[in-house]
């Protein structure tokens, strides 16, 4: 493999363990917060992270950002953005009764979705051991569900519903990327940062709106609280989106699926700090099952990447 993929495989891990604690995070706020619902959790994140991309947009500016095209470049923006923001409140509001180190591997279930997405739309062709690889990632996001009874019908449906969002988020993505690397011959590092800025700025324009027309979002904890999620988020985009221009969404995301691993790690970790609030204590043996789940992934990895 080249040095170019190495890196966007190095990206797909770091994009992993920072959307691990994200998830994490996330749980900490909504279940601490009384005044944090799945809306408003989301929307002061927003704030965050829009201060944030106004930051990074300026200190990586480039002109030709508003050259022609501009509006068409924007619609994947708003596309990504949007279907991005409905996922992510479905994934706060499974996240009050399950825990992250069961919710955060289901999401590799995105997979076989985003495999027809890209079948469908870009005509991609795949060989059989990369279909192989995504049969891999769904069967350890199954048995990792099936060690623990915590995930109701109504938690696992919107699950799904938040897959199937997110995946279309990450065609989105996709496209965006595509677009500031074809059209204004942006690197891959150039185009996953302005994608991601781009996109949460506009976040932001629409979080700072809630909060000034909301008196009931606009009170210091909660915005507080909603800190250390938006921090793991937006640095974790950055580096999907750089896996995401190197490697492309199906590749991309079954690397990120390995957050799951990070996800059952952490979780033991948080235990022994007393944070049972956040993760449910559980045997050794169960712990075990799990990890030995979600390796399935690591093999789905290796088949994905085998014919490079």
């Amino acid at each position: 493999m080249s040095p170019i993929h190495w890196l966007g495989i190095v990206s797909g891990f770091l994009t992993a363990i920072l959307m691990a604690c994200s998830y994490l995070a996330s749980g900490w706020a909504i279940r601490r917060t009384s005044e944090l619902n799945a809306l408003t959790l989301l929307t002061n994140a927003f704030v965050w992270m829009g201060l944030f991309s106004a930051v990074g947009l300026a200190v990586t500016w480039r002109s030709e950002l508003v050259s022609s095209g501009f509006w068409h470049r924007m619609a994947p923006v708003c596309g990504a953005l949007l279907f991005y923001s409905v996922a992510q409140i479905m994934m706060f509001m499974a996240q009050r009764k399950v825990d992250a180190s069961l919710l955060v591997p289901l999401m590799g279930l995105k997979l076989p979705m985003l495999l027809l997405l890209n079948i469908t739309l870009f005509h991609e062709h795949f060989t059989w051991l990369q279909v192989l690889a995504v049969a891999l990632t769904v069967t350890s996001a199954f048995l990792l569900n099936r060690t623990s009874r915590e995930v109701t019908p109504g938690a696992m449906g919107l699950v799904l519903l938040a897959c199937l969002l997110f995946s279309l988020s990450d065609t989105c993505l996709q496209r965006e990327i595509d677009l500031l690397q074809t059209e204004l011959g942006f690197s891959a590092a150039l185009a996953a940062a302005h994608c991601t800025f781009l996109n949460y700025l506009l976040a932001g324009v629409i979080g700072v709106s809630f909060l000034i027309f909301d008196r009931r979002i606009r009170s210091r904890r909660p915005l507080l609280n909603s800190l250390p999620y938006a921090g793991f988020w937006i640095v974790s985009i950055v580096f999907l989106n750089l896996c995401f221009a190197i490697l492309g969404t199906v590749n991309g995301n079954i690397i990120q699926s390995t957050r799951g691993i990070f996800a059952i790690l952490f979780a033991p970790i948080l235990v022994a700090c007393g944070l049972t609030y956040l993760e449910h204590q559980v045997s050794w043996g169960i712990i075990a099952r799990r990890l030995a789940a979600a390796s399935l992934m690591v093999l789905a990895i290796f088949l994905y990447n085998f014919h490079r």
